[in-house]
Formats: structure tokens, sequence, C-alpha cells
């Protein structure tokens, strides 16, 4: 009867194998789209948990995920944004709790108010600055 060599497996191995499905951290290796280690010195079971269904859902989950446009949500987050210090820049009413607390406080509302709009134009323009 044959020798058999067992054949030397490392992560390495794992992760050209199986590439994007692995990340390798201190001698650890993870599934990237389960996020769970994995015993990488046994090449079964690396390779019964990639062909799991559990594995194989949340790859194709992650795979639509990752080919979902990010910039239209990223853009109307901005015009969000713009448009909230654009009002307040200019606003003569900040809501009837916060004027009634700087009244209770002893307060003129009006001074405050002055020192809001400095605040929302500084916050615009730098805004405007970074984001055309």
């Amino acid at each position: 009867m044959p020798i058999q060599c067992k054949k030397i497996v490392s992560i390495i191995t794992h992760m050209k194998a199986h590439p994007d499905v692995f990340r390798e951290d201190k001698e650890i290796m993870f599934y990237n789209f389960c996020d769970l280690s994995v015993e990488w010195k046994s090449k079964s079971t690396v390779d019964m948990h990639c062909l799991s269904k559990a594995h194989i859902k949340k790859e194709k989950l992650m795979k639509i995920q990752q080919n979902k446009p990010v910039f239209p949500f990223v853009e109307g987050r901005l015009e969000q944004l713009t448009s909230y210090l654009e009002r307040n820049r200019m606003t003569q009413d900040f809501g009837p709790k916060l004027h009634s607390f700087i009244i209770q406080l002893r307060f003129n509302p009006d001074d405050f108010y002055a020192i809001f709009h400095s605040a929302f134009n500084l916050a615009y323009n730098k805004f405007k600055t970074h984001i055309p």
C-alpha cells in the first residue's frame, strides 16, 4: 500500500481557492459574508461551509448590496443638510420650546437668535466650501 502524503493547507491556500470569501486576522480566518471564524486546517470544513445554504444566501445578499448605488443616498442626505442649513440661517423662529427656555433663563431670545444665525451661517459656509 502506497504512503499517502498529506497536502499542506494554509490560510493563503484557502484564500486563493475562494477569492473575496475570506479574510485573515492574526492567523484566524474569517468568512467575509458570514463574519464567522473558520477552522482552516481542514479543507473539508471550509468547503462544506462554502457550499452551505446559509453561506450561499449571505453571499448573494452581499453581492446584491455591493451593486446598489450609494451615490443617490448620499446625494439625498446632502440635499437635506443643505436645506436644513439654509432654512436655519434665516429663520426667526427656532420653536416655542427653545423660545420659552431662553425666556425662562431670563435672556433675550433675539440675542440668542443672532448667535444661532451666526453659527448656522458659519456651518453653511464651511459646508459649501467642501460640498459645492
